[in-house]
């Protein structure tokens, strides 16, 4: 029995979904994650970088996040951010 409960948790924290709920569960906790968050114009063009340890909240059409103490929200604006 305890060999099957092993070999089910072994399997369970190799899948990428297992990995993810990690990296939420340290994300939500620690601070936030090291990221670059680039905001984009409707049509390509930069308008700002940010770049920090933040954690991020998202919405139907607004992107949040607290760096260097300020508040940052994006509205119905295109974003990319990367884990760095």
């Amino acid at each position: 029995m305890i060999k099957i409960i092993l070999l089910s948790l072994t399997l369970v924290s190799c899948t990428e979904s297992f990995k993810r709920k990690i990296k939420t569960v340290q994300s939500e906790y620690t601070g936030g994650l090291d990221r670059i968050c680039t905001i984009y114009s409707l049509s390509g063009t930069v308008i700002k970088e940010y770049k920090g340890s933040f954690d991020i909240a998202r919405a139907e059409n607004q992107l949040q996040f607290d760096i260097d103490g300020k508040r940052i929200t994006v509205f119905n604006s295109p974003a990319v951010c990367e884990e760095i």
